[in-house]
């Protein structure tokens, strides 16, 4: 019964990386960041915030990836 749980929160733990996104709000603040960068209007504080993102979103891709990886075909 042990294997069949750990493997079954293994399952769930994969699923739920993959199915993660920003919230609504989350992703409403980095449109917007993502505008004023392409309009030339991003304040430096802006920018720090920006790149926060950006540097999250890498981790995630990775982290997505490696999951992919280790779950095979």
């Amino acid at each position: 019964m042990t294997t069949s749980w750990t493997s079954w929160r293994r399952v769930r733990r994969t699923e739920r990386v993959l199915a993660f996104r920003l919230s609504a709000a989350t992703q409403a603040r980095v449109d917007a960041l993502l505008d004023k960068h392409r309009d030339g209007t991003l304040t430096a504080e802006e920018r720090a915030e920006l790149d926060a993102y950006e540097r999250f979103e890498q981790v995630v891709r990775r982290l997505k990836a490696r999951v992919l990886q280790q779950r095979g075909p």
